[in-house]
């Protein structure tokens, strides 16, 4: 009853404020069954003795002075109904509530913080708050119904007919952690391994069936580089939530940056099983690779468990995952880049085999004309023929042995 009560006072109070939010200050509006209704920052309903229902939200809210036919009803940050007199139902709802000096015929249901009643209230009173105090003189026929978080204050003075007050005190889950005793703990880490390990077990199998190769690399990897591998690793784990933000902020780069977080998930999710199916290789080396990758995970899953080892286990995991992800892609960019230098080394050689070739050409040709020269004028010239002949011979070969010699130095530079 209390929460419901609650609730619908609650809910009465928004949509007043709602209302307030439309409403200019002072906006106010008598319709012609006299219902005066205010809203606004200030709203306020004073000295009016021909209401029959008197409604007000805004910030303060402040109804004085009235005599009224029907009801009341006022919401807002701060509620003041005072000096007012009517034969209805008082509802009122906010931060600090405050209802003195009246003679209601009817109800009043008061919500807030902080509630103080003041008055004659010939039915019942009904509050549900964290502190009320009702004042000194005050009369109610009725029952009052208190429900709130701390002790009320009623003054002496004061006439209830039927108190019935429930302090809501504030709950301390300690009390039940403590409850839980070591046995409890053992049986809840021991149900989860029940249910992980044949899981992670599946997924280690998976891993070692689809991705052999991979697992062989990254074995080797970790081996011959580890210092590098955890380094890596850690600088990807921890720089990537930080790439993804300015991805994020630059807009454009949003469906490049889930599809990264998509795959960051999955890398972290897997990285547990994957260093498992390592470590199975490097310790049990004479083992088939299926089953130490399942007896190494379910090993894993199991310390995962122990408080702070199994944190430091998980991010020692991560490490691995992700330096492998990052030496993978670095060597492949190495690769890449060995093989365009590679072709660029076939291109030169085949360059300068093309202009090795012409220098022979050249050289037969110019020994052939020495030669017809020579022949021509050979009491002459046959001895400076000779010369010249041998000379270019000699040069050629020099050309060509040049061209060998360089040809394997260019490969290798270029490489």
């Amino acid at each position: 009853m209390k929460k419901v009560f609650s609730l619908i006072l609650t809910v009465f109070m928004v949509a007043a404020l709602s209302v307030t939010s439309l409403a200019a200050d002072g906006a106010g509006y008598r319709d012609n069954v006299s219902n005066r209704f205010e809203a606004g920052n200030y709203a306020v309903i004073a000295d009016d003795a021909d209401i029959n229902d008197a409604i007000a939200a805004g910030r303060t809210v402040t109804v004085t002075g009235v005599e009224a036919i029907g009801n009341i009803f006022a919401a807002g940050q701060n509620v003041y109904v005072e000096d007012a007199r009517l034969y209805g139902d008082i509802a009122v709802a906010g931060q600090n509530v405050y209802v003195r000096d009246i003679a209601a015929g009817g109800n009043v249901f008061a919500a807030g913080e902080k509630v103080v009643i003041g008055g004659h209230v010939y039915g019942s009173v009904y509050a549900v708050c964290s502190e009320i105090e009702i004042e000194d003189g005050t009369i109610i026929e009725g029952t009052c119904g208190i429900s709130c978080s701390k002790e009320p204050v009623i003054a002496e003075n004061a006439s209830i007919t039927a108190l019935n007050v429930s302090i809501d005190e504030p709950k301390d889950n300690s009390t039940a952690k403590k409850t839980l005793t070591a046995g409890a703990k053992i049986l809840m880490a021991v149900k989860s391994v029940v249910y992980w390990a044949p899981a992670m077990m599946l997924l280690s199998l998976i891993i070692s069936l689809l991705f052999k190769n991979n697992v062989t690399a990254a074995t080797e990897t970790l081996t011959k580089r580890t210092g590098a591998t955890f380094g890596f690793g850690a600088l990807a784990l921890l720089v990537f939530p930080v790439a993804f933000i300015i991805m994020c902020i630059t807009y454009i780069g949003l469906p490049l940056a889930f599809i990264l977080l998509g795959i960051y998930l999955l890398l972290i999710f897997v990285s547990q099983t994957f260093t498992a199916s390592i470590l199975g290789r490097l310790i049990f080396t004479d083992m088939n690779v299926i089953l130490s990758g399942l007896i190494c995970t379910t090993i894993l899953v199991v310390v995962d468990r122990l408080p702070i080892i199994g944190t430091l286990v998980s991010w020692a995991c991560a490490f691995v995952m992700f330096g492998y992800v990052v030496l993978a892609f670095s060597k492949r960019f190495k690769k890449e880049d060995k093989a365009v230098n590679k072709a660029t080394a076939a291109e030169a050689a085949e360059a300068i085999g093309a202009s090795c070739e012409a220098a022979g050409v050249n050289a037969g040709e110019t020994s052939t004309e020495n030669a017809s020269g020579a022949g021509m004028t050979a009491s002459e010239s046959a001895p400076v023929a000779s010369t010249e002949t041998v000379t270019a011979q000699q040069t050629a070969a020099g050309e060509a042995a040049t061209c060998e010699a360089n040809a394997p130095a260019n490969e290798t530079k270029a490489e």
